[in-house]
């Protein structure tokens, strides 16, 4: 009996999520089975357990392989931007198009959303930081062209990602549909708006 080196294990983990990510985008989350992984892998359902002890582990692993993707779009974004007000603008913009994107390829209920929160905040650790960074690099460069007042940037920076965070999550709490592809996104972004353009009003000089 061969045994399975740390290269064979990651080699089929990279397997299991792809091919997790092609069932998630064709039935849902919540109509995904394991049978449905395993066939896509070519492998038995009980073989999956090696790997991953349950569909919601697996999906855990998809979240954080595909919103690392977020980071290089966010910066894109950004520097396509003139203004460092545009910038925010269009990193609040970037911010919420991915995630409705995201929710939708894989046809997420807000039940599993919210559900999920939590464990996609603990993996947004690392992203979160990432974010604070671009943010913060752009209030810096609004605060050293005279376009924003003197103020701490990092501080700022987190409180501008906290309030994004939470006015994208608010609605997730209120709302009375099924499934997260229903919300009215253009209501989230028009709210996020709004409180961006008095927090900068804040800001200016």
């Amino acid at each position: 009996m061969s045994v399975k080196t740390n290269e064979d294990v990651d080699s089929k983990k990279q397997q299991i999520l792809k091919a997790a990510q092609r069932c998630f985008s064709r039935y849902g989350f919540s109509k995904t089975t394991l049978d449905d992984i395993a066939t896509g892998v070519g492998i038995k359902k009980a073989s999956l357990y090696y790997y991953y002890e349950n569909k919601e582990a697996i999906f855990r692993d998809v979240i954080d392989t595909e919103t690392k993707g977020l980071i290089s779009e966010l910066r894109r974004s950004v520097a396509q931007a003139s203004s460092s007000t545009e910038k925010l603008f269009s990193f609040a913009k970037t911010q919420l198009e991915y995630f409705r994107n995201y929710v939708n390829l894989h046809d997420l209920s807000v039940q599993v959303v919210l559900e999920f929160k939590p464990l996609i905040n603990k993996l947004y650790k690392n992203l979160r930081e990432q974010q604070i960074e671009i943010l913060e690099e752009v209030i810096e460069g609004g605060i050293k062209d005279g376009e924003f007042n003197k103020c701490e940037a990092l501080r700022a920076a987190d409180s501008i990602l906290t309030i994004l965070e939470a006015m994208k999550f608010k609605e997730f709490q209120v709302t009375t549909v099924q499934y997260a592809s229903d919300i009215d996104y253009s209501k989230v972004e028009e709210e996020v708006n709004y409180i961006l353009n008095m927090l900068l009003e804040g800001m200016k000089r």
